[in-house]
């Protein structure tokens, strides 16, 4: 789920010990982490990819912890994917690239990744004031993206027959103009444009 991914950043955690794992999981998705979970070292790549993970959380109880480390950087989706390494023991010496942070510490491992800059999230470019073409993103993806992010103010947009604008006030639709149109009639024309510029 494309929009779910915008908001709360995703780790793949990587930890043989269910328990572990399973505690761990749930702490972190408190701190408003999305986690997937790999148990091995096999599916780890696999698991990498499908969830999309911005940053990769490796047990220290990984047997075959270079391994994984290996194959991460042999896929070139993932090579450039953050790897913390979550130690039980202070003062542990980490894998060149990789950082170490305190297996139990849940508070630090949230501040950490949402620090991270993985892969750049569309969020990063929603300052005060953005803009851009519609054919890179669409009128429905940019309302969105707004929503999610309970934005207030207005979304101009200028097509080659006409400007329109949708006014947001905490991330909800409140009205909509386009050529003579007004309401729900200017939002659907409005989300039909595929050329043209917008602006927040």
């Amino acid at each position: 789920d494309e929009a779910g991914g915008l908001m709360a950043r995703t780790v793949l955690l990587v930890e043989p010990d269910v328990d572990a794992l399973g505690a761990l999981a749930s702490k972190l998705r408190a701190l408003g982490l999305t986690v997937a979970l790999a148990e091995g070292e096999t599916d780890v790549v696999q698991r990498a990819r499908s969830a999309r993970a911005e940053v990769i959380l490796l047990s220290d109880s990984l047997r075959e912890l270079s391994t994984v480390l290996l194959a991460l950087d042999e896929d070139k989706e993932l090579v450039n994917v953050p790897r913390i390494l979550l130690s039980r023991v202070p003062g542990v010496l980490p894998p060149p690239g990789v950082e170490v942070l305190q297996h139990a510490d849940s508070d630090a491992i949230a501040q950490r990744v949402h620090a991270l800059q993985g892969r750049p999230s569309p969020v990063a470019t929603l300052r005060d004031d953005f803009r851009g073409e519609l054919q890179q993103v669409s009128v429905l993806d940019l309302l969105q993206l707004l929503s999610m992010n309970r934005r207030t103010g207005v979304l101009s947009v200028s097509t080659a027959v006409g400007a329109g604008e949708v006014r947001l006030d905490d991330g909800a639709v409140v009205d909509a103009y386009y050529r003579r149109l007004e309401g729900e009639k200017a939002l659907f024309r409005l989300l039909a444009e595929r050329d043209g510029t917008f602006a927040f």
